[in-house]
C-alpha cells in the first residue's frame, strides 16, 4: 500500500514539478528578450519641448506593467493547469478514486465468483455421484421419491391449508 501511494504521488508530483519549472523558463525567455529588444533600440534624443510629459511617463508605465503582468499572468495559466491535472489525478474519470472504486468492484465480484465455483462443484459433486458405476442409494432414493410424489412408511408428512 505504501508502494502503491508512493508511486501515484510520483505520478502526480513529475508533472506538476514539470509544468510549474515551464512558466519560470518562459518567463526568463521573455525577459531576455524584452531586455534584448530594449538593448538592441538607438538611444535618441528626444526633444522635450516637442513631447507631452504624460505620453512619455504612460509609455515608461506600460512596460514596467507588461514586466511584470506577462510572467504573473504566466505563473497563474500554469497554476491552473497544474490544478487542473492535479485535480484529475485525483477525481477524474481514470483518478486515483475511480481506481479505488474500481478496486472494490473487483473485489466483490471475485467474491461473488468464487462463491459460484464453489456452488458449481458441489453440484458437480451431486451430478457424478449419480453417473457414477457406483450409484448412492440415498441421493437415487431421494430423486426417485421427488419425481414419483411418493414418500416412505417413516417420513411426517406436513400439509400446508
Amino acid at each position: 500500500m505504501a508502494l502503491y501511494r508512493m508511486v501515484s504521488f510520483a505520478l502526480v508530483l513529475v508533472p506538476m514539478l514539470v509544468l510549474i519549472s515551464m512558466p519560470v523558463l518562459i518567463s526568463m525567455l521573455v525577459l531576455i528578450i524584452m531586455a534584448s529588444n530594449i538593448m538592441a533600440q538607438p538611444h535618441r534624443r528626444v526633444r522635450t519641448s516637442l513631447t507631452v510629459r504624460a505620453h512619455r511617463a504612460r509609455m515608461v508605465v506600460r512596460r514596467r506593467v507588461r514586466a511584470v503582468l506577462m510572467p504573473l499572468g504566466l505563473y497563474a495559466v500554469s497554476g491552473l493547469v497544474v490544478g487542473f491535472f492535479v485535480h484529475q489525478a485525483e477525481s477524474g474519470n481514470r483518478g486515483l478514486e475511480a481506481k479505488r472504486a474500481l478496486k472494490v468492484q473487483a473485489r466483490a465480484l471475485n467474491q461473488e465468483l468464487n462463491a459460484a465455483k464453489a456452488d458449481r462443484a458441489i453440484w458437480e459433486h451431486r451430478v457424478a455421484l449419480l453417473r457414477s458405476d457406483q450409484i448412492d442409494r440415498d441421493l437415487l432414493e431421494e430423486r426417485a421419491r421427488v419425481m414419483l410424489g411418493r414418500v416412505h412408511a417413516n417420513d411426517v408428512v406436513i400439509i400446508d391449508p
